[in-house]
C-alpha cells in the first residue's frame, strides 16, 4: 500500500466521521493533513465562543421560506447538532431547555400555512419533541397538498347532501351556512379535517359510546 493509499484511507475516515454539512466544507482538500488542519482551526475549543455565537445567529435567522418541510427540518436539526457539539448540554438541561428550544425554533420558522398547527402545538399541555412535531406536520402537509374543494365523507354526511358547507368548533361538529368548507378545523395529529387534536380518535381512541345528539352542536336551526 502506497502513501497515497494510506492518505486516502485517512481522508475517508475523516469524511465519514463528521456531519454531512461539515463534510461538504472539506470535500475539496486533497490531503488528510489539510482536512485535519481546517477542522482543528474551525472547531478548536479556543474558538468556541465565536462559533457558538455564529451558530446561534444562524438559528435565529432560519426560516422555511421556499424549502419543503423535510429540507427545513433537516436544516434546523443539523444546525442544532452543531450547537450541541460546540456547547454540549447536560442530560437534564437537554430535556428541560435544549430540546424544547429546538422545537420552538423549528415551529417559529415554519411557513404561514402551518400557523394553526404551530399554535396548537405551542399552546398544548406538552410541547412535542422535534421528531413528533415533524411527523404531525408531515401528515398535515399531505392533506394541504390535496385539492381544497375535496370534502371528507363525514362532512358530506353531516351536511345532509344539501350543498351546505360545514363549520366546526372545538366542542365537536357543527352545521353552518358557509360554502366550500370555509373555516374548517384540521387536526395536527392525524391531518384529517373536522376536528382538533384534543378530539382526535386516532390519538385518544374512539369513545365507547357516541351518539350524534351528544356530539352535534346545532348553530341555530
Amino acid at each position: 500500500m502506497t502513501w497515497e493509499d494510506d492518505d486516502n484511507m485517512v481522508m475517508s475516515w475523516i469524511m465519514n466521521s463528521v456531519q454531512p454539512q461539515i463534510a461538504s466544507t472539506i470535500t475539496y482538500y486533497t490531503t488528510a493533513k489539510e482536512m485535519w488542519e481546517f477542522l482543528r482551526q474551525t472547531y478548536s475549543q479556543n474558538k468556541n465562543v465565536s462559533k457558538i455565537l455564529q451558530v446561534e445567529e444562524e438559528l435565529h435567522n432560519l426560516r422555511q421560506v421556499n424549502q419543503d418541510l423535510s429540507q427545513y427540518f433537516a436544516t434546523v436539526k443539523a444546525t442544532y447538532e452543531r450547537l450541541k457539539f460546540l456547547r454540549p448540554p447536560c442530560k437534564s438541561c437537554y430535556k428541560s431547555h435544549f430540546e424544547p428550544t429546538m422545537v420552538a425554533k423549528f415551529l417559529a420558522g415554519l411557513s404561514p400555512e402551518y400557523a394553526a398547527a404551530k399554535d396548537q402545538m405551542l399552546t398544548g399541555s406538552e410541547i412535542p419533541n422535534l421528531s413528533d412535531a415533524y411527523n404531525r406536520l408531515s401528515r398535515l402537509a399531505i392533506s394541504l397538498s390535496q385539492p381544497a374543494n375535496v370534502m371528507p365523507a363525514s362532512a358530506l354526511a353531516v351536511g345532509g347532501g344539501r350543498g351546505q358547507g360545514t363549520t366546526y368548533s372545538a366542542r365537536g361538529i357543527g352545521i353552518g351556512r358557509g360554502t366550500g368548507g370555509r373555516g374548517r378545523f384540521q387536526c395536527t395529529y392525524c391531518g384529517k379535517m373536522g376536528h382538533l387534536e384534543d378530539r382526535c380518535w386516532d390519538k385518544h381512541g374512539r369513545p365507547s359510546s357516541v351518539t350524534w345528539s351528544s356530539i352535534l352542536y346545532v348553530t341555530g336551526e
